[in-house]
């Protein structure tokens, strides 16, 4: 089994509320959403949130690693290899 294709999507879900904790106040959730599938047709999702004040990571440069750096060395790649 291969990686045929990673999509990386970055969204911002819109809150009822303002979500606010000791260090900033959200309007919006920004997230990002990856899809990987495989030759063998299977499908994976998954999500993750950067958040800049916990850990200095912005939504924006997350967002350009993955789609830039991370996901063309996975291309081709055995996801059930993990130490790969």
């Amino acid at each position: 089994m291969r990686i045929t294709a990673i999509h990386i999507h970055a969204i911002r879900l819109p809150l009822h509320a303002p979500f606010v904790v000791s260090y900033h106040s959200y309007k919006d959730m920004p997230s990002i959403i990856v899809k990987i599938e495989t030759d063998e047709e299977l499908v994976g999702y998954g999500e993750g949130v950067a958040d800049e004040h916990v850990t200095g990571e912005t939504w924006e440069s997350t967002f350009a690693i993955l789609k830039h750096t991370l996901s063309p060395r996975l291309i081709g790649i055995n996801p059930l290899h993990i130490e790969a």
